[in-house]
């Protein structure tokens, strides 16, 4: 070995040899702050995540409730004055739920009702599932996935509706819906009921004398 390679192998030991102990002391300090410091956020770090994930699904499922609202109204306003229209929206309702995934044992209520366009909820002013008249209410069959007509429901016969075309001599018609979501993580509750609603107006109908209740 060269005095030269001698020398620069011999600085190199000292120095090692010479680093104070306080800094070795503070790397050690450091990483345990670090390990602290990353206790304390992971659980919120997780929370977050799992909120997104959870409030995600949720309005995924809001948005597919309320677009089986949608495919009943459209149904039942393509019917007007037609027998046996509440049972057609009811099963567009329930066809639609299955398509988007929602589970049998989360859907409860169907309400088909004759709506105020300006607030959407029924003629007379009430929530469409307080309705005692002109609607339909259904309850769910999870067994049978699909509406059943519930026991003593109001009526609101096709013979008696309105749909001659201009807008206050045609009835607007309401679906409701009501189902729960169950959350996935716990982090937020164990459930949550979910209630949307659509209102659209009976399609009109050619002739005068037929569009209107005798």
């Amino acid at each position: 070995m060269t005095n030269r390679a001698f020398r620069v192998a011999t600085t190199n030991r000292s120095t090692a040899r010479r680093t104070p102990r306080w800094r070795r002391s503070l790397s050690r300090d450091d990483d345990g702050a670090v390990l602290v410091e990353a206790a304390i956020v992971m659980p919120l770090l997780l929370l977050i995540v799992f909120g997104i994930l959870e409030y995600g699904l949720v309005f995924r499922t809001t948005l597919s409730i309320s677009e089986s609202t949608r495919a009943g109204a459209r149904v039942a306003v393509a019917q007007p004055r037609v027998e046996g229209y509440e049972d057609s929206a009811a099963a567009a309702v329930s066809g639609a739920l299955a398509s988007a995934g929602i589970p049998a044992d989360d859907i409860e209520e169907l309400v088909i009702y004759k709506a105020n366009p300006t607030t959407g909820q029924t003629v007379a002013g009430g929530a469409p599932q307080d309705c005692t008249a002109d609607c339909w209410k259904f309850v769910w069959n999870a067994g049978d996935q699909r509406f059943d007509l519930a026991p003593s429901s109001p009526t609101w016969e096709a013979s008696s509706q309105f749909a001659c075309g201009s807008q206050d001599q045609t009835d607007f018609l309401g679906v409701y819906v009501r189902a729960n979501y169950t959350f996935i993580t716990g982090f937020f509750g164990e459930s949550m009921t979910m209630q949307e609603r659509s209102v659209m107006r009976l399609e009109p109908l050619p002739l005068a004398d037929t569009c209107a209740p005798a």
